[in-house]
């Protein structure tokens, strides 16, 4: 009898540390648990606005570059433009200069022996050229034919764009100065440059 007795609490105190050590071993069932509703909300929150921040700072830096590239070609092509008519200028005499502040310049260039007239308008600059054989008291005449007008260039320019003119006196050499404000596009509402180039007058400059 004491033998079953033994053997029995045996037993009993196998189940005890079988059911302590099981308990141990469980996983509560609160850890089993996914995110709550409350918990993917916000995270979509936080994701949405991490991607919305992110998007627009590439679509701002992709557009500033592209402006920027814009403007650079721009005024590669404005400074070509601004040498031809400084040069121009250089060697002529300035017979008109039209507008407030001057947009349109007439001049008869005797390095060439032609009547040209520059005019930024439109936010474009433009040359027109007398027919060959324009003598020079034609070009200062009001009734003289021109050629069709050319663009010159790409470039986009601002209503700010202007010429000014210093005239020749016995006692001062006269100065022309070609001011000229670029866009990167036409409309110019911003990411605008300035360039600006003066030349020295020949001494029959006739007073405008």
């Amino acid at each position: 009898m004491h033998l079953y007795r033994r053997y029995f609490d045996e037993l009993v105190k196998i189940e005890i540390n079988f059911m302590d050590n099981r308990k141990k071993n469980i996983i509560p069932v609160s850890s089993k648990k996914g995110f709550s509703l409350i918990e993917l909300m916000v995270a979509m929150f936080v994701f949405s606005i991490v991607m919305t921040a992110t998007t627009g700072f590439f679509s701002s830096s992709a557009l500033s570059y592209r402006n920027a590239r814009e403007i650079q070609r721009n005024l590669e092509d404005a400074q070509f433009a601004m040498n031809l008519m400084a040069k121009s200028l250089r060697t002529s005499k300035i017979l008109s200069c039209e507008g407030s502040p001057c947009s349109t310049v007439r001049v008869y260039d005797y390095s060439q022996d032609k009547c040209i007239e520059y005019s930024l308008k439109n936010n474009l600059i433009y040359i027109q050229k007398a027919p060959e054989g324009t003598t020079e008291e034609e070009c200062e005449g009001e009734g003289y034919l021109m050629d069709p007008e050319e663009q010159m260039g790409a470039t986009f320019v601002s209503s700010r764009s202007s010429f000014y003119v210093i005239p020749s006196s016995p006692t001062q050499v006269g100065k022309a100065t070609i001011s000229l404000e670029i866009c990167s596009d036409a409309v110019c509402a911003k990411d605008k440059a300035r360039i600006q180039s003066s030349v020295s007058l020949r001494s029959e400059y006739q007073e405008i």
